[in-house]
């Protein structure tokens, strides 16, 4: 399977800063990898009116970060985070309710990546409920996802 920039890198109608050749794991999964913010222009925020940007990596530690931009929309109250997908927003997809999400629960954003860009999400990171094949309830450390051997957990 593409990755995300890879399939970005075939799609010749869209403008695109350049980035070194990668393998596709590396680039797929790099947690410090993330979008260029450099290509929101006066024409991209005239399609959001009362969008900024605000880009903190800190805040951005799941996986799908990398394939979208963090932006804060200033027209709700209070302000909400939303993502923007990188790949839609490059291609001027005009129907940004098909690529911005709101940023609090990652289902709708990882849906997009899946169904539109065939991204899935890395081993071990899904979203909802930790899969067990012992039942269908879930204990306390399923749901911190600590290892009970590791004395820092």
């Amino acid at each position: 399977m593409n990755s995300f920039n890879e399939e970005i890198e075939d799609d010749s109608s869209a403008a695109l800063p350049s980035e070194p050749p990668t393998s596709s794991a590396s680039i797929r999964y790099a947690p410090n990898r993330f979008p260029d913010y450099g290509v929101w222009t006066t024409d991209k925020f005239e399609r959001f009116p009362g969008f900024t940007i605000c880009h903190d990596p800190s805040q951005e530690r799941t996986w799908w970060w990398q394939f979208g931009f963090r932006m804060k929309d200033n027209r709700s109250q209070p302000n909400k985070i939303v993502w923007i997908c990188e790949k839609c927003l490059l291609r001027n997809k005009q129907k940004t309710t098909h690529y911005v999400f709101i940023a609090s629960t990652g289902g709708s954003i990882v849906r997009h990546l899946k169904k539109e860009h065939k991204v899935l999400a890395p081993p071990g990171q899904c979203v909802g409920p930790v899969a067990s094949s012992r039942s269908t309830e879930r204990n306390l450390l399923d749901m911190l996802r600590a290892d009970p051997t590791n004395p820092r957990d």
